[in-house]
């Protein structure tokens, strides 16, 4: 090969090397690799060097160019050896860092200083080829390849370019000599860039098979069975081997067959599954089905299907887990045999009872109104009294049981709420006079604000309030109640409060007075179970309001009650 012909080789095989340096720094960015920009930018560093010396052949025996060179060398070696730590996931040792850094100051200042330069040149290539030569035992010792030869070759190469690009500056003169210098190195130089190619992608390669092998382990052990679905494919791609308990049908069916896992499964269920698998979505989806086993036993069966994207973010797959629940399922179906047994039980125990009771209840009032005896008239109050109070208790206990099931229907209608109010409060005043309680009632709500409210809730609401008023106030003390707007920072709801001048509540219960087993006694010592105010709080919180209870300054207690309200400038129901 003529010298200018290999001049020629030079140069093509340099910018050769430039251009592999820009594909690893362009690279780096579409796979996110730290590490191949730091070698795209050794490759660049190397083969500008070599661009460098080539055309300024006449002045590699000056002092200011060779360690220029050097300067290079060490900052060429740095890089390679850092990409390399990144590549392996392992942390620069402190002290190669620093020397690092030392060697770069000393060879700037080789650049200003001649004794500087003769003193330090040689140990500052040696330094650069130990890198290298660290950087090639790196590669041998860290797992990137399971086979033990692509190492050593690995290896000897990157070892071997050290050893070869530290005598640089103590090439011959002589053109011809310098010209084969240079093209051995490049080509060495080159090799070494495919080389780290073939490392990356064999590690990439490498990394995936093993996290492969350790996916499917814990997909095959997995409790569930887990399908991934092809929708160019229109077939499965991998089923796990537990789909056979799951499924009824083996993997190796599945995959012949996608359409087999159908099998068993009501029509409904079918064609859920049957389009998660026909149409590509983004978004995840779950489904509870049931499947007829051959021996004519019901399972059920939940599944997750989790959409495969591509790296446009389009759907290319779905993954099905497909887990057994039908322990789960039979246990709700116990449960809800369960809640319905009790219900029926306390429906049972309530209508035996209140039978006699209304009975008892009907005598009395009879006898009372007969003009009885001045001595027994006390006794009939009395039998009357409790009678009321125990009918009152089974209707609560059946509602209680309602709200604890879920069972309680509402049904919501927009009416004005001063009118209501004052309509709910008149019904319940003549019990509180006759009963010889003083009734205070002040209502400030504008006629244009409304409440939307199921009616016959909200007034078993008020109810349960007055009566827990009347159960704790004295003969001849005042029952108040006030309702009005709330201001800010609350506007937007009405207010009812409910106040009576019993005893009060002690601070320690006033947050538990409102929970369904929640009991204390009135000043006649009657002790009640608390459900009027828990079905209060219940009715309230599913109107979107609020519920709570303070102590008077002055003695007793009051009730309040904030619902949501509106202004309304239309028709309205006036109830």
């Amino acid at each position: 090969m003529g010298s200018d012909t290999l001049q020629y080789f030079i140069i093509a095989t340099a910018m050769s090397t430039l251009l592999f340096a820009i594909f690893f720094l362009v690279l780096s960015v579409h796979m996110e690799r730290y590490y191949m920009r730091l070698w795209g930018i050794t490759l660049f560093g190397y083969g500008l060097g070599y661009v460098i010396e080539f055309f300024m052949f006449s002045f590699r025996s000056d002092p200011l160019y060779l360690s220029f060179h050097i300067l290079l060398l060490i900052i060429c070696a740095g890089f390679f050896f850092a990409g390399a730590c990144n590549f392996f996931s392992l942390k620069q040792p402190p002290f190669i860092i620093w020397i690092f850094i030392i060697s770069i100051l000393l060879s700037i200042a080789c650049m200003a200083s001649p004794v500087l330069h003769a003193l330090f040149m040689v140990p500052l290539i040696l330094f650069a080829a130990l890198i290298l030569f660290s950087t090639g035992i790196l590669f041998t010792l860290c797992a990137w390849t399971p086979r033990v030869t692509e190492k050593y070759l690995a290896s000897f190469i990157i070892i071997f370019w050290g050893v070869y690009n530290s005598n640089l500056p103590f090439r011959a003169d002589y053109l011809p000599v310098v010209v084969t210098n240079h093209a051995i190195g490049l080509i060495l130089l080159n090799t070494m860039v495919i080389l780290l190619l073939i490392i990356h992608f064999k590690k990439v390669r490498f990394l995936i098979t093993r996290q492969e092998a350790h996916y499917r382990m814990l997909v095959e052990n997995a409790a569930g069975a887990m399908l991934l679905y092809d929708f160019s494919k229109k077939k499965f791609q991998y089923v796990s081997p537990s789909a056979l308990e799951e499924t009824g049908h083996s993997a190796s069916e599945l995959i012949e067959d996608p359409w087999a896992l159908l099998h068993g499964i009501p029509v409904d269920s079918a064609e859920e599954i049957r389009d998660l698998l026909r149409t590509p979505r983004v978004q995840p989806a779950s489904l509870i089905y049931s499947r007829e086993t051959e021996e004519g036993l019901t399972r059920w069966y939940e599944l997750h299907a989790t959409p495969v994207l591509d790296n446009a973010s389009f759907p290319v797959g779905v993954e099905c887990v497909i887990s057994n629940i039908t322990p789960r399922m039979e246990l709700l179906e116990d449960l809800k045999r369960s809640e319905e047994a009790r219900r029926e039980l306390i429906e049972d125990i309530s209508h035996e009872l209140r039978t006699p009771i209304t009975i008892i209840q009907g005598y009395a009032e009879t006898l009372l109104q007969e003009s009885p005896p001045e001595a027994n008239t006390v006794y009939l109050e009395t039998i009357h009294a409790k009678t009321r109070s125990l009918n009152n208790l089974l209707e609560d206990l059946i509602q209680s049981s309602d709200f604890s099931s879920r069972r309680i229907e509402y049904k919501f209608y927009e009416i004005a709420a001063g009118t209501y109010f004052d309509r709910a409060f008149e019904e319940n005043r003549l019990q509180l006079t006759q009963a010889g309680r003083i009734f205070h009632y002040e209502n400030a709500i504008p006629p244009d604000v409304v409440i939307i409210v199921d009616r016959n809730r909200i007034d078993q609401v008020i109810s349960n309030l007055l009566s827990n008023a009347l159960k704790f106030t004295k003969t001849g003390d005042v029952i108040s109640v006030i309702c009005k707007e709330k201001g800010e920072p609350d506007a937007g709801r009405v207010l009812l409060r409910v106040s009576d001048m019993g005893p009060g509540i002690p601070v320690e219960n006033l947050q538990s007075i409102f929970n369904r087993k929640f009991s204390r006694e009135n000043p006649q010592g009657d002790k009640g179970f608390g459900l009027g105010l828990y079905i209060s709080k219940e009715i309230v919180l599913e109107h979107g309001g609020q519920i709570w209870a303070e102590n008077n300054p002055g003695g007793g207690a009051s009730f309040y009650v904030s619902l949501p309200s509106m202004v309304s400038g239309s028709r309205v129901m006036n109830l």
